[in-house]
């Protein structure tokens, strides 16, 4: 299996997910139509603007992926991001809160 196949796969099995919960948080939004063909609709055009909006946002990502990659810079941004996502975890375990940096400080 290539690595495209791969990245379909992943993708399809974890949309069951969003199927399972972003799916009934769609369909709670509430409707002003009576008619409901135009609830259906307007559920469709919901979920539809959600789906093109994620395309669009994974296309960038990716191609910003893949400038990194061609600059030889994806090693290091992902060992970087990784060991940020480690210590964001272990400041919750263990209560550590940063202050924040002011750049611009009050005379």
């Amino acid at each position: 299996m290539n690595d495209n196949e791969v990245a379909f796969f992943i993708g399809l099995f974890g949309s069951v997910h969003c199927v399972g919960m972003c799916g009934p948080l769609a369909l709670a939004i509430p409707s002003y139509q009576n008619n409901r063909w135009l609830i259906v609709f307007e559920k469709l055009l919901y979920n539809f603007g959600r789906i093109i909006t994620y395309s669009l946002l994974g296309l960038l990502i990716g191609i910003i992926g893949k400038q990194l990659w061609i600059y030889g810079l994806q090693q290091g941004v992902s060992i970087l991001s990784g060991v940020l996502i480690i210590m964001a975890g272990l400041s919750r375990i263990f209560k550590v809160y940063l202050q924040p940096i002011r750049f611009f400080q009050n005379p």
